[in-house]
């Protein structure tokens, strides 16, 4: 089963959303962050596995 994230759904519905309901501000801030969340937009952390040396590049969350 694939994992589903809230950006995932914003991401798919939220233009439709908008066309019938009003949003305030912080609102569209808010889900604007969501959207942002773990995309690189916010930058990157490099973490790196103690035992075996694997690095892997994760982005930032909001």
């Amino acid at each position: 089963m694939k994992t589903i994230h809230l950006a995932d759904i914003l991401n798919q519905s939220l233009e439709h959303y908008q066309q019938n309901h009003k949003m305030s501000v912080q609102q569209k801030r808010v889900c604007g962050h969501i959207q942002s969340c773990r995309t690189g937009e916010l930058g990157y952390q490099n973490w790196q596995c103690e035992q075996c040396g694997h690095q892997t590049q994760i982005g930032c969350s909001c």
